[in-house]
């Protein structure tokens, strides 16, 4: 069965945002005239914060056997956009950049990426054609996996150097996955057949050592060398980030698992769509308040975000969800919450709120002239060391699907049918500077599917 892979022409280089990173500088000001995250420091433009002694980068930024710990966290390194890199060493390489492979057999910190699906339909679901999308962080082109027919759902490598993701097949017959390398190259991995499945929801892959899905006929399988078999039942899996098991949900609520044979665990009782923290300690998921509208929760209007530890303990609600105060005029829109994100050092929760009002007794999504809201806004919630919330939560845009970035300091989300990335002050949560946007021409963002649909960065 052939099938043909249509790649658009991969930029690599972006060389007005790495000649702004070199540029020479009297102040602070001139370098913000080209970026607002730059900063001077002897007389050169630096993204974020420099080494204060112009460090070589050998020993304050050094790896420490890539297990991306707090003590030189993702984006640590003093390298700048453009230097040389020894292959490998992204955390070397400062801010949202990472160690790109070069010519010469070295590597060079360039942009991270984000993978997402895009669509035909004006809707945003699997209605239309959809594309398996890549497109840097900050612009360029794009790289686009399209086969005879439709492709989906691109999922990192756990070194960032491929993706996989589901590609329908050209016959009408079960889809499969595909391994797509970053130059447009592609190579089946496994197919629906094979695998046993009518489909491949909930796939991801890094920072797991195979991929994961959820199989409706089957409960939670994985491919690396074989086909496994990981839990019995269960939906939206999810790596612990050694690797060493995932978290799924399950009717009952959220379990854990680990490689090997053991059996499954419950973490919560409820809940569902977990996504583990970085250090592994915990998980943000999504909890029906149960507002009692069979309506609205059959719209998936009544969840909220909680916080449980992995090891088990008192679970935190970190945002609430609750039914519109009428449906005249002046009355208060209704919210809920969902699709959770956690930054890398654990002390902020994304998430999606979800608005909406009462018209003619059911449930509609707000716009701002109706409610003074948009139907979804991006929240940022900070939380203390035992995942209870810490302080008012930080409404940063209307948008949905939030994605913190590898190193903690922008936040990736997708609003008016276009992918937006917002800089943060990983202190305080606050917007810095404008977000920038990207829209897809004759193509719109894929919104339908939860987590399937929320933009995926690259591993540093």
């Amino acid at each position: 069965m052939s099938r043909r892979l249509l790649v658009s022409a991969l930029a690599v280089a972006t060389a007005a945002l790495w000649g702004a990173c070199k540029q020479e500088c009297v102040t602070t000001a001139d370098c913000q005239a080209l970026r607002s995250d730059l900063v001077c420091e002897q007389n050169h433009c630096y993204v974020g914060q420099p080494e204060p002694d112009g460090g070589d980068g050998d020993e304050d930024g050094g790896l420490d056997g890539g297990d991306g710990g707090a003590d030189a966290g993702p984006g640590a390194g003093s390298l700048l956009p453009g230097d040389a890199c020894p292959p490998g060493s992204s955390n070397l390489c400062q801010g949202p950049f990472r160690c790109w492979p070069a010519g010469d057999g070295g590597g060079e910190c360039r942009e991270i990426w984000l993978a997402l699906t895009t669509t035909t339909d004006p809707g945003g679901t699997l209605a239309g054609g959809t594309e398996a999308t890549l497109v840097p962080f900050d612009g360029g082109a794009e790289l686009l996996y399209s086969m005879i027919d439709d492709t989906r759902w691109p999922r990192w490598s756990p070194l960032g150097d491929a993706v996989a993701y589901v590609s329908a097949a050209p016959d009408g017959g079960r889809p499969g996955i595909r391994r797509g390398d970053l130059g447009g190259g592609s190579t089946p991995v496994i197919d629906a057949d094979d695998a046993g499945t009518p489909d491949f929801p909930g796939l991801e892959w890094e920072p797991g050592p195979a991929l994961v899905w959820a199989n409706p006929d089957a409960g939670i399988e994985g491919f690396g060398a074989s086909l496994l078999t990981l839990a019995a039942s269960g939906a939206e899996p999810a790596w612990l980030p050694d690797g060493s098991g995932l978290v799924y949900s399950t009717d009952a609520g959220v379990e854990r698992v680990a490689l090997g044979g053991a059996s499954p665990a419950p973490v919560t009782d409820g809940g569902r769509s977990p996504f583990v923290s970085r250090d592994g300690a915990a998980i943000a998921f999504q909890r029906s308040a149960n507002l009692g509208d069979v309506n609205v929760a059959a719209l998936g209007w009544d969840d909220e975000v909680w916080t449980a530890p992995l090891a088990g303990g008192a679970e935190h609600r970190i945002a609430s969800a609750a039914l519109p105060s009428g449906s005249g005029p002046g009355a208060l829109p209704g919210y809920a919450a969902a699709n959770p994100s956690w930054s890398p050092d654990g002390t902020w929760i994304a998430y999606e709120k979800i608005n909406f009002r009462y018209q003619g007794g059911r449930p509609q999504a707000c716009s701002v002239a109706q409610c003074g809201v948009g139907p979804q806004q991006v929240v940022l919630q900070k939380l203390n060391a035992d995942g209870t919330a810490n302080g008012a939560p930080i409404a940063l845009a209307d948008g949905q699907l939030p994605a913190f970035s590898p190193d903690g300091t922008m936040v990736a989300y997708i609003a008016a049918d276009a992918l937006w990335v917002q800089q943060i002050d990983p202190a305080t949560g606050a917007a810095l500077g404008t977000a920038t946007s990207r829209a897809f021409a004759g193509r719109h963002l894929m919104t339908a599917g939860g987590d399937d649909a929320r933009p995926r960065w690259q591993p540093k």
